[in-house]
């Protein structure tokens, strides 16, 4: 927290290959996470292309918002399955431009 935040903002083109990441609102700590890959990792959660299984934060915002049950380990009801759903799909789209205005630090 004490790093100086990226807001709205893709991360400056020179950071660390791999460490830790956080989103924030405000000094609110939303998401952490972990990569080897930092740069590509932030764009993987924000881009408006990114798939469910690419993007698991807008995932995890989306279903929290629509109520649904957070991991489900079947094919009916699952991850794919949800990812079809029209709530779910405008959902998405609308977390991962939330994520992109959130502020971003890594170490």
């Amino acid at each position: 927290m004490a790093m100086k935040p990226h807001a709205g903002t893709p991360p400056p083109t020179k950071i660390p290959v791999s460490g830790v990441y956080l989103f924030s609102e405000g000094d609110e700590p939303l998401y952490v996470g972990r990569s080897n890959r930092l740069r590509e990792r932030y764009f993987l959660h924000t881009r408006n292309g990114s798939r469910h299984n690419q993007a698991s934060f807008a995932f995890r915002i989306a279903v929290q918002l629509l109520d649904l049950p957070a991991a489900r380990y079947t094919k009916e009801g699952g991850r794919k399955e949800i990812a079809l759903m029209e709530d779910f799909i405008r959902e998405f789209a609308a977390a991962k431009t939330r994520i992109r205005n959130m502020n971003y630090r890594y170490v």
